[in-house]
């Protein structure tokens, strides 16, 4: 009889689109935002490192790519990669 594979120990610090973390208040307020407010937008997501919020954006992402409005194009920029640079 085969084992069943047990789970890590550990949580991988790779984003998810499993809300493991609660986020649907959160992703339901800003889906509505993001897609009802007058433009130009800005959305900030401040946290602490591991606190989601890669996983809360991808989701939103997908939330906003799944409603099909040709209006809206998500754009998945990665600033850490210019940290050093002084502009864009």
């Amino acid at each position: 009889m085969p084992n069943d594979p047990q789970p890590a120990p550990y949580l991988s610090d790779y984003w998810t689109l499993r809300d493991d973390l609660y986020f649907s208040d959160f992703r339901q307020a800003l889906l509505t935002i993001l897609t009802q407010a007058q433009t130009p937008l800005t959305v900030g997501v401040f946290g602490p490192w591991g606190s989601g919020k890669t996983s809360l954006l991808r989701m939103l992402k997908k939330d906003v790519e799944d409603k099909g409005l040709r209006s809206i194009r998500p754009v998945w920029f990665t600033a850490w990669k210019y940290d050093r640079h002084e502009a864009l």
